[in-house]
């Protein structure tokens, strides 16, 4: 897993050729399906302010 810093927000990466991508990725996928509703909209919540125009838009 790579990480790098933009801005405010770190964005992680992983590299698709280990052998511990698929693992993690699954275990990514347990947590995620296990978490309640308030849980997601709290961790997960939408831009609130429209975005600067011409800004690059990252992923």
């Amino acid at each position: 897993m790579v990480s790098k810093l933009m801005g405010r927000t770190r964005i992680y990466s992983v590299n698709k050729k280990s052998p511990l991508t698929q693992p993690l990725m699954d275990l990514i996928d347990v947590v995620y399906s296990t978490m309640s509703l308030a849980d997601k909209e709290h961790l997960f919540k939408t831009r609130q302010r429209p975005r600067r125009p011409g800004k690059p838009v990252i992923g």
